[in-house]
């Protein structure tokens, strides 16, 4: 009765616009992070395949080994820092590694050494996010001992942009200044690597210079821009709706509350939807009830014209207000205004794409 309906040809339509924006020489990383952010891992990693996406990026190495073990073989790069234990299940399934420590590396080489094979490491300097990452400073140095290491190729070196999104990017101006000045060193001093990478979703389509040979898409995959801060210059479709069939429908008498709390309290007779989802799927909306009493409804009322709207789902096309507090796997909405609805009707439910549980089916179509 709850599902979420992804639109696989809109993921490969999104993938072609990428295409279009960075042209033939530039590879493709598709970022398929936080199950597909949303959309499952395995589906959209293998739409976005047959577009001709050089490879797949994830966080967690255990989401490159589902990958394999559904017979993905793309290149998968995992962005977290394995840890050293787990060197050998990298090597294994033939992973490009991000390392930037002597530990992992060490580790890869190890593993790779034992079992006749090579370990691919993308070294990712940190020109400014602050989380991971080797120093500029300490690039040249650091790169030139690893790839002394038996066994280890450096696949890749790569940055990422904290404020590409945001409307000032002058940090981002001087992350790029410091990773073209590490490539140079890296140059200048006879270290190869196969590809450079900096630019996600929002540098791709607000810093054109920044896409070197390869750039990793994600949001964009997925039919959204990633801020107001980056130029709409794409043709992006959406790929992702969540839906449920009504349950119950009932009629409640002016006066009478609904759900936990006695938080809402009928102005009129209400005609009534019950839906079988809540916060155990994901939902974090809050009730027309509940959202006037908190602080940024307070804070919208005194400084934007008019009421902050209610929170609402869609059902045959019309908005229903959520009225009540969402419950762990039911949400009541006031369906009074819309005529005709009944058990088994579908509604639509806004809700953040990475939070929606991955217990709830996703259905390809």
């Amino acid at each position: 009765m709850v599902w979420v309906e992804v639109n696989l040809a809109a993921i490969r339509h999104n993938a072609r616009e990428v295409r279009r924006v960075v042209g033939d020489r530039v590879k493709i990383l598709a970022v398929v992070k936080a199950d597909g952010y949303g959309h499952g891992l395995v589906e959209p990693a293998r739409a976005l395949l047959t577009e001709g996406v050089w490879g797949l990026g994830v966080t967690r190495l255990e989401d490159a080994a589902r990958l394999r073990e559904a017979s993905i073989e793309a290149p998968t790069l995992v962005f977290n820092s394995s840890l050293p234990e787990d060197a050998p299940l990298v090597v294994e399934y033939g992973l490009d590694q991000t390392v930037c420590n002597m530990e992992l590396a060490q580790a890869l080489s190890d593993a790779a050494s034992a079992v006749g094979k090579t370990a691919r490491a993308h070294v990712k300097i940190d020109t400014g996010m602050g989380r991971l990452g080797v120093a500029p400073e300490q690039a040249v140095e650091y790169i030139k001992t690893i790839s002394a290491l038996p066994a280890l190729e450096i696949a890749g070196v790569y940055t990422h942009f904290a404020t590409a999104a945001d409307r000032n990017k002058a940090l981002c101006v001087r992350q790029m200044r410091a990773f073209d000045g590490t490539l140079h060193n890296l140059k200048s001093h006879g270290i190869g690597y196969s590809s450079a990478h900096a630019a996600a979703s929002a540098a791709i389509l607000a810093m054109p210079d920044s896409h070197y040979d390869m750039v990793r898409p994600g949001t964009l995959l997925y039919g959204q821009y990633p801020s107001a801060y980056v130029p709409r210059s794409l043709d992006l479709r959406n790929t992702w709706v969540l839906k449920a069939r009504v349950a119950f429908v009932k009629t409640v008498a002016a006066g009478s509350c609904i759900g936990y709390g006695a938080e809402y309290r009928a102005r009129r007779d209400l005609r009534i939807a019950v839906l079988p989802i809540g916060y155990a799927d994901g939902l974090t909306l809050l009730p027309e009830s509940v959202l006037r009493r908190t602080v940024a409804a307070r804070f919208a009322r005194r400084y934007l014209p008019g009421e902050p709207p209610m929170l609402q789902v869609s059902i045959h096309s019309h908005p229903a207000p959520c009225v009540g507090r969402v419950a762990m796997e039911m949400l009541t909405v006031d369906v009074t205004d819309i005529p005709g609805v009944k058990v088994g009707d579908e509604a639509v439910i806004p809700c953040r794409r990475t939070s929606a549980s991955s217990r709830i089916p996703r259905i390809y179509v």
